[in-house]
């Protein structure tokens, strides 16, 4: 048995949330204003009270804020938003493998690879990898990182023509090689 992670957060998913909307909104005129905006709704979400996002936030942002917020989403959204994956990964006792492309965009291989990696230090289970041109959902991708865009990536995920990291695919594929060696075959049990 074992699991793998991939785009795995290392921080809460609030977390995550609000480092993808700061670098779509730092280099706007406002994007002060708007950061302080969205911090307001969403310390407003999570002390349980309603969220009513400003008319001068983007559309996207005001759907985004009223979802979190919707009543079929509760109280489920509250709690993913708050929880720590790093408290969680540190339970896990089978075999782990996190893989986080470093053309990823919505997580960060970094900032949250580097949290994963700090709580699990001394477990010994847990094995990590960077595919260095593989985006969120593990696809290649030939763009440097920083000239990535949140919406053309997202709107492209699944495109034509688009393949899976062979670097991440290999990795994953070796992982669960030498780890299906370690399990008693079902009809041995």
């Amino acid at each position: 048995m074992g699991l793998v992670l991939t785009g795995a957060p290392g921080r809460s998913v609030g977390q995550v949330a609000r480092s993808q909307i700061l670098a779509q909104v730092t280099n706007l005129p406002d994007g002060d204003l708007l950061m302080d905006l969205y911090d307001a709704a969403i310390a407003a979400f999570e002390a349980g009270e309603p969220i009513e996002p400003d008319p001068s936030l983007p559309e996207g942002l005001r759907a985004l804020l009223l979802g979190l917020a919707a009543p079929v989403n509760l109280p489920f959204a509250r709690e993913l938003w708050a929880t720590d994956p790093s408290r969680l990964i540190a339970k896990v006792r089978e075999p782990v493998l996190v893989v986080i492309g470093k053309k990823d965009i919505q997580v960060d291989w970094q900032a949250d690879g580097g949290a994963l990696e700090k709580v699990v230090a001394r477990a010994g289970n847990v094995a990590f990898s960077y595919p260095e041109t593989a985006d969120h959902v593990l696809k290649h991708e030939e763009k440097p990182r920083d000239t990535l865009v949140a919406a053309e990536v997202g709107a492209h995920y699944n495109s034509e023509g688009r393949i899976l990291d062979p670097e991440a695919l290999a990795v994953i594929g070796d992982w669960l090689h030498e780890h299906a060696r370690d399990e008693p075959h079902p009809a041995e049990l």
